[in-house]
């Protein structure tokens, strides 16, 4: 059937809005959950292609509490906060570390976890001997290390003013939008560390595929906090969020799920 020029602006201008509200956030009744689900304990997926982990149990646990319902929206990381800014998301919970640049852009939860950037290296590796943070940062003078983009560790790796990280002299640094690929660089010998948030590490080190290859330098070489964000201004949301998350904490839950996931 042939479409008047009317009905077909009409149902032009239907279709649009609905593209937009489809990639523009959520409605009043569920809330958009932006994360990378690759960042195992955190998030990540299984075998059926669910998002699991501890941030998933924490939301889950969070949303229960408040009586809230969610959805996830999975991206690269980079993405998370724009997507939060912007308000195409309600919350970004992909492990974030809390920094001032970022606090510009978002407004964050209180602090749900603490962790801190640690190297991975060959398992034969005699290179890095320190005891402690400065020793570490030394010896990665003139050294390539991998990093995700995004992630602390690169900024720790590439000097950050906001985090008051400084450049490592002669240290040549590498992107990658997967640990798991930088892992493969670093076993083939492209690079000589890796840096990446303490648990996340210590869970992909620990895989079949990794175990035998390489290893944690077991000295941490940042402390930062995780917490969640939401669009700045959002203060409804934002107490809401604290609300649960304190109440995790007052039950005990959050020392619960911590203990579950082995962090």
């Amino acid at each position: 059937m042939k479409l008047t020029k009317t009905l077909a602006a009409i149902l032009a201008v239907v279709l649009c809005l609905f593209a937009f509200a489809s990639c523009t956030g959520s409605s009043s009744e569920t809330l958009k959950v932006a994360t990378n689900a690759e960042f195992e304990p955190f998030e990540s997926k299984d075998a059926d292609g669910n998002i699991v982990g501890f941030d998933v149990d924490l939301i889950n646990a969070i949303c229960e509490d408040q009586g809230l319902e969610y959805e996830f929206s999975d991206m690269k990381f980079e993405a998370v906060l724009a997507a939060v800014s912007s308000g195409k998301c309600d919350v970004g919970l992909s492990g974030l570390t809390i920094n001032d640049t970022r606090k510009k852009a978002v407004d964050f939860t209180d602090p749900y976890y603490v962790v801190g950037q640690v190297l991975i290296v060959r398992a034969d590796d005699t290179v890095f001997t320190g005891s402690d943070a400065a020793a570490i940062t030394e010896q990665l003078k003139g050294k390539t290390v991998g990093a995700c983009n995004g992630y602390t560790g690169k900024a720790f790796i590439e000097g950050d003013e906001d985090f008051g990280y400084s450049a490592i002299e002669g240290l040549t640094s590498q992107g990658y939008d997967s640990a798991a690929v930088g892992i493969g660089d670093l076993k083939n010998g492209k690079l000589d560390a890796f840096i990446l948030d303490d648990a996340v590490a210590e869970k992909l080190v620990a895989a079949e595929d990794n175990k035998d290859d390489v290893k944690i330098i077991p000295v941490v070489l940042t402390e930062e906090h995780y917490a969640m964000a939401v669009e700045k201004g959002n203060t409804e949301l934002l107490n809401k969020l604290n609300a649960g998350l304190a109440a995790l904490k007052e039950n005990g839950k959050l020392d619960e799920m911590i203990k579950a996931w082995d962090l």
